[in-house]
């Protein structure tokens, strides 16, 4: 229990921590396809963020990343993790800048996916505008048709491939997502001078997303210069975490053992 929530979170393998940290709307189970890649070399931990799925706290008021910060320390303390590398992918990479931020000195490393951080883009104020829409657009026509212009955002037919159970999770805790989490993730701006020299920090951008120049594709050039850090290429697109995990579970293993000291230096 934390802040008037209580937190799910859940425990995979063995070896250095790795914590997972999933987009608007992703929970634990977004991740549930790769876990079993990662949990071969680390111990993974996953959690549902606050007032989605299996945690409590819709009835929070604050979406904000001080807030979502603080999740993050009361999990890795219950889970009694010892400096994670920390994963975040989509909105997720807004949490986890905000928990290296604050607590440089409790993580290993940083591996952030594709950023929704649009204000680092030329074009901020209109993808901003665009996500302001998203969230009227929930507010009249509620959570699914605010899914489907994210999906159509994200620039693939998404929007036509809404499964079962991904349309189930947005009917259950959609409305929230939208009026609690978005727009605090997607108008975050990192804290550079905290984050850069303080933590090691690889920015991941899949191959696809390149290809396709995607608005969360082009948020990695100016995040890696602002950062002073490396851009790896990794497999696939936005979500292939979901959709494609044969390739993206191997590769998120191999950028988390390259961050990891105590495994490439042999201890």
């Amino acid at each position: 229990m934390t802040d008037g929530a209580k937190l799910y979170y859940e425990t995979h393998g063995d070896g250095p921590d790795l914590l997972l940290i999933a987009g608007a709307g992703g929970t634990a189970a977004s991740f549930a396809a790769i876990v079993p890649a990662l949990a071969e070399e680390f111990r993974v931990i996953a959690y549902d963020r606050r007032g989605l799925n299996r945690s409590t706290g819709q009835g929070s008021r604050d979406g904000g990343m001080e807030q979502q910060a603080a999740d993050v320390s009361a999990v890795l303390e219950a889970a009694g993790a010892d400096r994670p590398v920390v994963f975040g992918t989509c909105g997720g990479a807004s949490i986890a800048f905000e928990y290296c931020a604050r607590h440089p000195d409790r993580v290993e490393a940083l591996l952030a996916h594709e950023p929704i951080t649009v204000r680092v883009l030329d074009d901020a104020a209109e993808q901003l505008a665009f996500f302001q829409d998203m969230y009227e657009l929930n507010r009249v026509d509620g959570p699914v048709a605010a899914m489907r212009a994210w999906m159509e955002y994200m620039g693939r037919d998404f929007a036509l491939k809404i499964r079962p159970t991904f349309l189930e999770r947005t009917l259950a805790d959609g409305d929230f997502v939208f009026r609690n989490d978005l727009m605090a993730m997607v108008s975050y701006l990192p804290d550079f001078d905290a984050l850069r020299n303080r933590v090691r920090i690889r920015l991941a951008l899949g191959d696809g997303s390149r290809a396709g120049g995607y608005n969360y594709a082009r948020t990695v050039p100016p995040l890696a210069e602002l950062l002073d850090c490396e851009v790896v290429s990794i497999p696939g697109h936005h979500t292939s975490y979901i959709y494609r995990p044969e390739i993206f579970g191997p590769a998120l293993a191999a950028q988390a053992r390259a961050l990891t000291t105590r495994l490439s230096s042999g201890r």
